[in-house]
């Protein structure tokens, strides 16, 4: 029973925030608010809408292992699993400026991530509001650049579909469902833990953290197969930028956040180097491997063994 509750928590979460987006894209259109705002704020959201109700639910539920878990395992699984298999099928070349400005910023918030949770053994509010005020220089410096360097033939499609008040039932559903299945999801991840004797970290870095980053799985692989390999990739960062600053500093502004020492010692560790195997060679080199894939897929396949098996 614990196990269909969390599969029907986890198909909530990742088909609601589904809904959300475009539901909120046409509602944003009809109001004609521009294609960089509806993808700096939208579009960027409900893709990691999944990780925020989950680790926010798990947060002010007292299971902090389940938050932070959901998050840091959320950057291992975009890193290693989604940008390794894109770049395993079809690397990058000749990288461009904003691929090593992104990521270097990405890695400022690691660091400052990685500096709060050494010096706290965790997070409190006054971390988690330093994240967020990064979070919001972020969205800025996005807005902005998205302005800069924006192409005026790629827009977002004009929807006659349905109409205002369809669109705001749609949000309004797509809420309540997001939050119910959060709930299902973090209350019965918890007692699945208990039940076969897995910690709650492992269950929330593996099996919800890779749940949660099925949108981000399902855009890689969808802008793989049109043949834009930067849009997967750009995904995958910024992705990972939004778990550490969004996720991360509303749920410790919730609860206050405890790491267990192997979440610190082992799990933040592997995030920082499948994060650094990704980006030395295109920072330095300005293109990616093939080698990389590879390496990062049998890293997260290790990974996995050690959390199950060792």
């Amino acid at each position: 029973m614990y196990i269909l509750l969390f599969l029907l928590g986890l198909m909530l979460v990742v088909l609601s925030s589904d809904a959300f987006v475009d539901a909120s894209a046409r509602f944003a259109r009809r109001l004609r608010i521009s294609d960089i705002i509806i993808g700096a704020t939208i579009v960027s959201l409900g893709t990691t809408l999944p990780e925020l109700t989950v680790s926010a639910t798990a947060a002010a539920k007292g299971f902090s292992d389940m938050a932070i878990g959901n998050i840091i395992g959320s950057v291992i699984c975009n890193t290693a699993l989604i940008a390794g298999l894109s770049q395993a099928i079809r690397p990058m070349h000749n990288l461009s400026r904003d691929f090593s400005a992104t990521y270097l910023f990405f890695f400022l918030c690691t660091a400052i991530f990685s500096f709060f949770a050494l010096l706290e053994l965790g997070f409190n509010r006054f971390s988690g509001l330093c994240l967020l005020i990064l979070l919001a220089f972020y969205l800025y410096w996005s807005r902005q650049h998205a302005k800069n360097t924006a192409s005026s033939d790629i827009q977002l499609p004009v929807t006659n579909k349905g109409n205002v008040f369809s669109d705001l039932l749609i949000i309004a559903l797509a809420v309540i469902a997001l939050a119910f299945g959060a709930k299902l999801l973090v209350e019965n991840g918890s007692y699945l833990a208990f039940a076969i004797g897995i910690p709650e970290h492992v269950i929330s870095i593996s099996m919800i953290a890779l749940g949660t980053s099925l949108p981000e799985l399902i855009t890689s692989i969808t802008a793989l197969i049109k043949g834009h390999t930067a849009l997967s990739l750009g995904n995958v960062i910024g992705a990972n930028t939004l778990n550490l600053l969004m996720v991360c500093g509303v749920s410790s502004i919730i609860q206050p956040i405890v790491l267990e020492p192997s979440l610190l010692y082992i799990d933040l560790p592997v995030m920082v180097a499948v994060s650094l195997l990704l980006a030395l060679p295109g920072i330095i080199k300005k293109r990616l491997y093939r080698w990389q894939g590879f390496l990062l897929l049998l890293g997260y396949a290790g990974y996995i063994y050690y959390l199950y098996c060792l």
